[in-house]
C-alpha cells in the first residue's frame, strides 16, 4: 500500500470529534429547531439522505397549502434522516401537526399548522425522522436555502 493510500485510509476511519449543528425552520418561522448531529450519528446522517418520488409523499406535499415549497420542479423531494433525539425544538412545538394518511402503514406525515408546509415524516416506533432538506440551514449553507446534501438513495 502506498503512503498516500495509507494516509487516506487513516483519515477515512478516524472518528470526528465535533457535533454538527443546523437549524430547521418552516418558511413562516412558527417552527424552529436545532439539529445537533453528534459523531455517533454521522453514519446515519451521511448515508440516508434520499430523493423521494413516492406518489403518496408527493401527493401529501401537493395537498398542503405550502407544499410546493419543498417539491423540486420534477415533483421529487429531498429528505434527510435524523435521530429524534438529535432534534431540539425551541419554538412552535404546538404548531407541528401529524397526520396518518394511510391506515395500512405506520407512516406519519408532519406539517406546520401555521403555514401548511410539509416538514417531513416519521414511522411510528422508529427512532428516525426524515426532514425536508429545503427547510435546513447551517453555517456551511450553499446560498440556495440549505446546506448541500447529496442523495444516497432515490426512492
Amino acid at each position: 500500500m502506498s503512503f498516500i493510500a495509507s494516509v487516506f485510509d487513516s483519515l477515512l476511519y478516524c472518528k470526528p470529534r465535533f457535533t454538527r449543528c443546523s437549524t430547521f425552520q418552516c418558511p413562516c418561522g412558527a417552527i424552529r429547531c436545532e439539529l445537533r448531529v453528534p459523531p455517533s450519528s454521522y453514519k446515519l446522517f451521511e448515508q440516508t439522505t434520499a430523493l423521494y418520488r413516492q406518489t403518496d409523499l408527493v401527493n401529501f406535499c401537493k395537498a398542503c397549502p405550502n407544499g410546493d415549497f419543498v417539491l423540486q420542479s420534477d415533483d421529487a423531494t429531498h429528505l434527510v434522516s435524523y435521530y429524534k433525539s438529535d432534534i431540539h425544538i425551541f419554538k412552535g412545538h404546538d404548531k407541528i401537526k401529524a397526520v396518518k394518511v394511510d391506515n395500512k402503514t405506520s407512516v406519519i406525515r408532519l406539517y406546520c399548522d401555521s403555514c401548511g408546509t410539509p416538514l417531513g415524516y416519521e414511522v411510528m416506533s422508529s427512532p428516525i425522522t426524515m426532514l425536508h432538506s429545503k427547510l435546513i440551514s447551517s453555517d456551511n449553507d450553499n446560498g440556495n436555502g440549505g446546506p448541500v446534501f447529496i442523495p444516497t438513495h432515490i426512492i
